[in-house]
């Protein structure tokens, strides 16, 4: 799946990096403690669109970022971070230390 291969690239530059199956288990996770600086969410998820699970992530973790993912057309004009599909691993591991960068 395009999560674990995201987790294992971003592993493999050296990031701390956890998938999560969908945007729930991302909230689990949270809300079992942990804490991400920054996730990494499509804009398309089953069961709730990515906007919403930030949205949601922000109310449990002030502050995090995010990075946006989607093919779709007409998606960058969200006002967030996103990196628009196709990408390769090193404009994802490039947009991903901008926004970590960017304390």
């Amino acid at each position: 799946a395009l999560r674990r291969l995201i987790a294992d690239i971003l592993t493999r530059s050296g990031l701390d990096a956890q998938a999560a199956e969908d945007g729930n288990a991302a909230l689990r996770a949270v809300d079992a403690g942990f804490q991400p600086d920054l996730v990494v969410c499509d804009l398309m998820l089953p069961f709730k669109e990515g906007t919403v699970v930030i949205a949601e992530l922000r109310d449990r973790i002030a502050g995090v970022r995010a990075l946006f993912l989607s093919g779709a057309v007409g998606a960058m004009d969200l006002g967030e971070p996103l990196l628009p599909k196709p990408f390769t691993p090193r404009q994802l591991v490039e947009a991903v230390l901008a926004l970590l960068d960017g304390d």
